[in-house]
């Protein structure tokens, strides 16, 4: 992680702009917060880490993190002039989150005209016949306002961020999985199974071979139709039993067999 992610601490004293609110907290969405609630309602305050990337690296920043063992917990998005990326850390030691990944991107630039108003002051000289009979003057002063239109350009970004934590509880087998979408479906002439997504390093799934772009079709001779009927084989399963996987792998069927 440490050489593959580029640590912002430069940016942390850049200036807010953008108002007085923290909108990295006011877009922020929870991920399964129930979840969440159950694994880390006994977390403490952590140091928590900043890291900027880019937009393209963000699927690829998540599957490394999730096969670190760490999970989200939740995700802000909006758009608007510059902010202070500090308000992504700020909130992220609010979650005790260890890692809060942040993307921007300039979005566009909108120009807007601002009117100004201005008092005015105008003299007026009045003459006059006065009692004696004689000319007179006298002034007096008028007062107005002007308006002038000053047009400036406002640049507005793209800001998501990303919430982690590392899960403190070991993975049973360390997959996470994704249904199989229409295409690979009529690739492989099926609709059971279901896609390894993400491998946790040094589990029981890294350790058994099982790699990304697998399709489990079958557990213990059961048939796997998406990720909940997966996870409910899974849960009828006891521990320090033997399971064995029916697979896909590049078109051809293989075996995995391991204790869980």
């Amino acid at each position: 992680m440490k050489n593959k992610f580029v640590f912002a601490g430069a940016i942390l004293s850049s200036v807010l702009l953008y108002g007085c609110a923290n909108n990295f907290e006011k877009f922020y969405h929870g991920v399964n917060p129930q979840y969440v609630k159950d694994t880390f309602e006994t977390s403490e305050k952590v140091n928590t880490k900043l890291h900027v990337s880019n937009f393209a690296n963000l699927e690829n920043d998540e599957r490394e993190l999730m096969s670190d063992n760490y999970v989200k917990l939740g995700v802000s998005s909006f758009f608007s002039p510059e902010v202070s990326i500090a308000q992504a850390l700020s909130f992220g030691n609010n979650l005790y989150a260890d890692i809060v990944m942040v993307y921007t991107r300039h979005k566009d630039t909108v120009n807007m005209t601002t009117p100004i108003v201005t008092p005015t002051f105008t003299s007026v000289n009045t003459s006059y016949y006065n009692n004696y009979g004689g000319w007179g003057q006298a002034n007096s002063t008028i007062n107005g306002t002007r308006t002038t239109h000053v047009s400036n350009a406002i640049d507005r970004f793209e800001y998501f961020a990303t919430y982690w934590k590392l899960n403190p509880k070991k993975p049973r087998v360390g997959v996470f999985l994704q249904d199989l979408t229409d295409d690979i479906r009529q690739q492989i002439g099926t609709n059971k199974g279901v896609i390894v997504a993400v491998v946790n390093k040094n589990s029981l799934a890294f350790k058994n071979d099982i790699i990304v772009g697998d399709i489990i079709t079958t557990i213990n001779g059961n048939e796997v139709y998406d990720t909940n009927s997966y996870k409910t084989l899974m849960d009828a399963i006891p521990d320090n039993s033997d399971v064995e996987y029916i697979i896909i792998r590049n078109g051809k069927t293989i075996k995995k067999k391991f204790k869980i």
